[in-house]
């Protein structure tokens, strides 16, 4: 589970913001003031890391996010500025233990403008702090990597010398080059920091953060034994390190998914044209997939969602495909009141919006699940019950949600008030997005084990009802 974000100079945040992240996240907050920031930075991150470019820098337009260029989301569009994220989570070793480690990274991006004509963003430094495990202690380990175009006069490079430095690091003199592997070693200090910050370090287009080492040095050097006999030794465990690291990285904001703020009505035919997916999609466009795939099961724990919280529908499906024409099904839905079949063009647009947000839930495992305004559409009892589904799935999966509804906070306050077993005042959090002057401002309200708010909220909780009502 992601527990902080931090954030700083991306869109309209201009100065460091953190969000404490639970298994539900709510983020509320007038229109245009920021809150869809929050998302997007998770997701920029993850395209990042999944789909590096040539250059190491940010990913601004890939399947989830298109955002533009790096001048487009700079914070005032100021290119003296860097973008920086910084991300922590806890990490499940898969051993008998089960030991969690905390795990803590920094970026920042910076753009390159040459008069010749190139421009990019890159990663211009990059940190990570993490736990490892020394003679049945936790020890907390530094590492930092610093652009070798930040090291260098970048004016005097060529193009192809630029674009080359652009995912080539040093590894930092400030780092305390702790491993228990190179530890056993037995060699001293001073001679290890040697070896470490000998090699350069590069990204590829496997992970844009550092993952590989090389080690270049003249053949002089060779002869006179200026390169220790265990450098070979010591720059493969470091290979090793940041490669775990980027990979754990990677496979971490592999697990986030995505759905848009308005999902696609439900076609009455859907042609299954993949072999796999991993998320029903931004809008829901994949709901086809999973419920052929998954029907015996799916469409089970669906129906039943439905029928507890008063949707008077329940989702049949029929196959249609032959060897011809490849897999295609029909969605119908039954109307428990009257017990007829009809098309999904026969009902309202709200099972349209709620179908994509319950299979995510269903479907995903050990996810962080960001959806906007799953409320869209829906009668007010509805978003109150949704609370009840995101409580019931937020044991395998986290919730980061951007929404406008009340009635979805009130049945979580009235949960705690009822002392509901199923959930604890720490794992909600909820950040109010402040737009101001200087740029948006986020807020932590906290609530009490009773359901009431702890904090104030910087433009009252919904003042718009009491305001309509006695003003």
């Amino acid at each position: 589970m992601f527990q902080k974000l931090s954030i700083k100079n991306f869109k309209s945040i201009p100065d460091w913001q953190e969000l404490r992240l639970a298994p539900i996240t709510l983020i509320y907050g007038p229109n245009s003031s920021g809150k869809s920031t929050i998302i997007q930075s998770l997701l920029l991150l993850q395209q990042t890391m999944l789909k590096p470019n040539k250059n190491g820098g940010l990913v601004t337009n890939g399947l989830n996010l298109k955002l533009g260029n790096f001048p487009v989301i700079v914070n005032k569009h100021d290119l003296k500025k860097d973008i920086e994220f910084k991300l922590e989570y806890i990490h499940m070793e898969n051993n008998r233990q089960k030991n969690e480690y905390h795990k803590k990274f920094e970026f920042v991006y910076g753009y390159i403008d040459n008069l010749s004509g190139y421009s990019f963003s890159f990663l211009k430094n990059y940190k990570y702090f993490s736990e490892m495990q020394f003679e049945k202690k936790k020890i907390n380990v530094v590492n930092e990597f610093v652009n070798n175009l930040v090291l260098n006069n970048s004016l005097k490079m060529t193009k192809e010398e630029v674009e080359d430095n652009s995912i080539s690091f040093k590894y930092s003199e400030n780092n305390n080059y702790f491993f228990e592997d190179i530890h056993k070693l037995k060699i001293d200090k001073a001679i290890i920091k040697k070896m470490i910050t000998l090699p350069t370090y590069k990204s590829t287009l496997n992970y844009s953060v550092p993952s590989s080492t090389e080690l270049s040095f003249e053949l002089h050097s060779i002869k006179s034994n200026s390169i220790h006999p265990e450098q070979f030794k010591i720059t493969q465990l470091i290979n090793d390190i940041v490669t775990k690291n980027a990979s754990n990285l990677k496979d971490k904001l592999s697990s986030v998914s995505y759905i848009g703020p308005l999902r696609k009505r439900i076609k009455k035919v859907y042609m299954l044209e993949n072999d796999s997916e991993v998320s029903v999609g931004i809008d829901g466009e994949n709901i086809g997939y999973f419920l052929s795939s998954q029907e015996s099961t799916l469409l089970v724990e669906i129906n039943n969602y439905f029928l507890k919280y008063g949707i008077p529908y329940e989702i049949l499906i029929k196959k249609l495909g032959d060897d011809s024409t490849g897999p295609i099904i029909s969605i119908l839905l039954k109307d428990l009141r009257t017990d007829t079949v009809v098309g999904p063009s026969d009902v309202g647009v709200g099972i349209s919006q709620i179908l994509p947000v319950i299979i995510e839930g269903i479907i995903r495992k050990n996810s962080t699940i960001c959806v906007e305004q799953p409320e869209i559409h829906l009668h007010p009892k509805l978003q109150a019950d949704l609370a009840e589904f995101f409580v019931d799935t937020c044991k395998n999966n986290q919730w980061i949600i951007e929404t406008h509804s009340e009635a979805l906070m009130l049945r979580l306050q009235k949960l705690l008030r009822m002392k509901d077993e199923r959930i604890k005042p720490e794992d909600i959090s909820i950040i109010y997005v402040h737009p101001t002057l200087n740029g948006s401002k986020l807020h932590h309200i906290r609530l009490d084990e009773d359901g009431g708010f702890r904090d104030e909220w910087p433009a009252g909780f919904f003042d718009e009802r009491i305001d309509e009502i006695f003003g």
